[in-house]
């Protein structure tokens, strides 16, 4: 029997936790067992590590590409898995 795990959708809000007022990307908090499924904490993880720092226009479309992909992503697979994140789903995005 498969162990039952909590799934939610992506929002837009999601990955503003991890951006400043100014729209700048900031630390992330880290991975824990609760949330290392989501692909939604994968993403403010690789925000943390890959666009703090970044020139501002770098940062504020990366933020803006991995929203507009979280959101679609969200909205086709139904949930924020990373399970759920296949070579075809990225090829539909």
């Amino acid at each position: 029997m498969k162990a039952t795990t909590s799934v939610r959708k992506t929002s837009r809000k999601d990955l503003a936790s991890v951006m400043d007022k100014e729209g700048r990307a900031r630390r992330a908090p880290a991975l824990s067992p609760r949330n290392s499924t989501s692909l939604t904490a994968w993403a403010n993880l690789y925000v943390s590590v890959h666009v703090v720092g970044a020139p501002l226009k770098t940062q504020e479309a990366k933020l803006r590409d991995l929203q507009a992909f979280l959101a679609w992503f969200s909205s086709e697979v139904g949930h924020d898995q990373v399970d759920g994140w296949t070579p075809a789903v990225s090829r539909a995005f």
